[in-house]
């Protein structure tokens, strides 16, 4: 928590007695220190909680209804919960389980494709600003910088960092830029290489977007599988708490209450 700004003014003493000059400087008695209020620490998630403690308890309704004894089983047949129904809930929960383990690999894809992008990002333009650099250093015309795109600033975003970048390097394969660039120790091997750096990040670029749509349908089909497993549980809930209510000697069987 951020402490309050506190401000102090000037006394003017101009038309005021000692005294009282002496009473506006006593000290007011000092506050009572303010004790910091104590709060959980945050705790990041990828994955919902919530959805991982709803698909544990389906789990062990499941389970419950699979052991339960032979009255009460007799007793859910009775009450329509057929084992056809049951293997499509415990489909939904294994649908709702692959997809939240999908979602999971999709999300660290999605990662690994941002890292190298980073990487890729950095590599090309370390080496585009070394051509630039040396490139200054023998290239002095003009027209001749304009045609190199040395005397413009560099694009911070990423397409016309690209396009910029490789149409320089374009020009730089050329004369009489390839001469002067050789005697920099920048010969066409060089320029190749730079423009190479270039592929890689555009590359990566799209690797990167395609990781990232990916991990985003995912996530819609984790949350969809998830919502459905959800209209699961509810139903089955109902019905056991249902057939509990009107046959009261039947014992719930494990993961329900009456």
């Amino acid at each position: 928590m951020l402490a309050e700004q506190r401000f102090s003014s000037s006394v003017m003493t101009h038309g005021v007695t000692p005294g009282a000059v002496a009473n506006l400087a006593t000290p007011a008695e000092p506050a009572p220190p303010v004790e910091p209020l104590l709060t959980e620490p945050h705790e990041r998630r990828r994955q919902s909680q919530k959805q991982l403690a709803q698909l544990d308890e389906v789990a062990q309704m499941l389970a419950g209804l699979s052991t339960a004894d032979g009255v009460f089983q007799a007793a859910m047949t009775g009450a329509g919960l057929l084992d056809e129904y049951l293997t499509e809930c415990n489909a939904r929960y294994t649908a709702a389980e692959q997809a939240v383990e999908a979602r999971h690999l999709a999300m660290v894809e999605a990662l690994k494709a941002t890292e190298s992008l980073a990487d890729a990002n950095f590599q090309a333009r370390a080496a585009y600003s070394g051509f630039r650099q040396v490139a200054r250093t023998v290239v002095t015309s003009s027209s001749g910088q304009m045609a190199l795109d040395l005397d413009e600033v560099t694009p911070a975003e990423r397409a016309a960092f690209l396009r910029a970048a490789a149409a320089a390097l374009t020009t730089a394969q050329s004369e009489p830029y390839v001469s002067l660039l050789k005697t920099a120790t920048f010969g066409p091997e060089r320029v190749a290489e730079t423009l190479a750096t270039l592929d890689v990040l555009a590359s990566a670029a799209t690797a990167q977007a395609a990781a990232q749509h990916h991990a985003k349908l995912t996530t819609q089909t984790r949350d969809e599988a998830m919502s459905a497993l959800g209209t699961v549980a509810r139903q089955i809930k109902v019905e056991v708490k249902t057939l509990l209510r009107r046959n009261p000697q039947l014992t719930p069987p494990v993961g329900f209450s009456r």
